[in-house]
């Protein structure tokens, strides 16, 4: 509850037993208890990250495997066998289709000015063509994922963690091409750690910088490998942060308490929804409780105190219109209307979302029909 009181400091915060169903966090509590390991040292998992190198983190990771310890029980991206993982096309597809397939979004004209200046400094030609080709075509072609604004969330450059070990986060800025044809996309620029402004950050650009090119060892281009560290660190920060903890489990508590609040146990649209919130504020409270300030707060970058104030401009900034499906990803570059064009054949989340949705929309709209919601006045009437 520690993690409540920092986060609402002056909340007057129920019972647990007022709050959940206790059996429900008891069934959570064994569960989780097959999860967390009984002690949790270092950062968790038989320290991952030991090493100072990447290619020390690689052998460990091949080495938790073959001993099959903690959750490496089963191969991951990283394993032996899996000779290509650090690759420009894994590590696209994990922004199309992976982890965080939500936050890739059409880069902007100032984002895209920004990369074309910082190319022309670093006399970089070739950058310079594909930028323009891209610009000059009716169909948008450059994506970005951008983790700038970490810098302005109180973001250090580097802290001391409890095990005197120093820990870095970084805000950086990853460019994308999104081939129209084909569909591949294919990072060819990262800001490592954006500052104010870009020429006071480090930027990095591919040197194989279409698909296609084959004429470099991407195993030993050692600063690409970095920079795309980097950015994978940034996006582990806004999914498992923002997109997941907040957007996902933490806002919909608060549809959970408002609902119980607010509709009695028969109401139709409490009878659609109350199935999926069965164990929901359990776990919310699990992470509250040991997951957020014994496992995120020790896998992060960020200082405590600063992913508290980065989980609090989540919340308070979350939008649902924004959210909505349709609206998202129109908003981020997937229109609907041309979601099965050749452009998007990769990408598996907007396709399978715009399907989701309206198979989604059919079911609630008829099941509001039949429960006598057949127009915005009968909501509106209903008390």
């Amino acid at each position: 509850m520690d993690i409540i009181n920092r986060i609402l400091p002056n909340s007057d915060i129920p019972p647990i037993d007022a709050i959940f169903n206790s059996m429900r966090l008891m069934d959570t509590a064994v569960l989780l208890g097959q999860v967390f390991p009984e002690e949790i040292i270092d950062w968790v998992n038989y320290n991952p990250g030991e090493g100072p190198s990447l290619a020390s983190i690689t052998e460990r990771n091949a080495t938790l495997v073959e001993e099959k310890k903690g959750i490496y029980t089963v191969e991951n991206i990283g394993s032996a066998h899996v000779e290509d993982w650090f690759t420009d096309a894994l590590f696209a597809q994990q922004h199309l289709t992976g982890p965080n397939p939500c936050t890739l979004e059409l880069a902007n004209n100032n984002w895209v000015s920004q990369f074309r200046r910082e190319a022309e400094k670093q006399i970089k030609k070739a950058v310079l063509q594909l930028i323009d080709e891209a610009r000059g075509k009716p169909n948008p072609e450059l994506y970005i994922r951008d983790y700038s604004y970490f810098s302005a969330k109180g973001k250090d450059t580097a802290h001391t963690d409890s095990s005197n070990k120093v820990r870095f986060a970084v805000a950086s800025v990853c460019l994308f091409h999104l081939e129209l044809t084909t569909g591949r996309l294919h990072p060819f620029a990262i800001i490592i750690d954006y500052k104010d402004k870009i020429e006071d950050s480090v930027v990095i650009f591919n040197q194989r910088l279409r698909e296609s090119d084959d004429n470099i060892d991407q195993a030993k281009d050692w600063p690409w490998r970095y920079a795309k560290t980097c950015a994978q660190v940034s996006d582990w920060t806004r999914h498992e942060v923002t997109v997941h903890l907040v957007n996902t489990h933490f806002i919909e508590e608060a549809v959970i308490v408002a609902a119980n609040r607010s509709f009695e146990a028969h109401q139709p649209v409490y009878k659609l929804l109350s199935p999926h919130w069965i164990k929901t504020l359990s776990l919310n409270a699990a992470a509250r409780a040991t997951l957020v300030p014994d496992v995120v707060t020790k896998l992060s970058g960020m200082t405590t105190a600063q992913l508290i104030l980065f989980m609090q401009d989540a919340y308070s900034t979350f939008d649902l219109q924004e959210n909505y499906i349709p609206t998202d990803l129109e908003r981020r570059g997937f229109p609907v209307a041309g979601i099965n064009d050749p452009k998007f054949r990769n990408c598996g989340y907007a396709r399978n979302m715009h399907v989701l949705w309206q198979i989604l929309q059919t079911f609630v709209g008829d099941y509001l029909d039949a429960t006598g919601f057949t127009s915005d006045l009968a909501v509106a009437k209903d008390p």
